[in-house]
C-alpha cells in the first residue's frame, strides 16, 4: 500500500531514463529474476525485466530528453510494487535501500 507521494519540485533529466516507456531515476530497482533486482541505469535496451506474472518482459531504455517531474513512493511493507506502462505489462519494481 502506497502511504506517501511526495512531488519534487526540481525536475530531473540526467538521472532519468525510460524504461519501456516508463520514465523512472536511474537508482530505481527492476526485478531481473527471482530475487535479483537491477538499477534502471544499469539496464540496457534487450534486458529482461519481470512482469506481474514474473515473466521476462525485454526492455527498450531511452534517455530522457526534457525536463521531467519525478516522484518518490513510500510502500508499506516490503517496498515493491507494480509499475505499469498503461498497456499489457505491470513490471515489479523496488522502492527502498540494497
Amino acid at each position: 500500500m502506497v502511504t506517501e507521494t511526495i512531488r519534487y519540485a526540481r525536475p530531473f533529466r540526467a538521472e532519468l531514463r525510460y524504461v519501456n516507456g516508463i520514465p523512472t531515476t536511474t537508482p530505481h530497482r527492476w526485478a531481473t529474476g527471482t530475487d535479483t533486482w537491477k538499477e534502471a541505469g544499469d539496464l540496457r535496451t534487450g534486458d529482461s525485466v519481470l512482469d506481474a506474472m514474473l515473466r521476462p518482459i525485454a526492455v527498450t531504455i531511452a534517455t530522457a530528453t526534457s525536463l521531467e517531474p519525478v516522484y518518490n513512493l513510500h510502500v508499506k511493507g516490503a517496498h515493491n510494487f507494480f509499475v505499469t506502462d498503461g498497456g499489457a505489462f505491470n513490471y515489479l519494481v523496488h522502492n527502498g535501500g540494497k
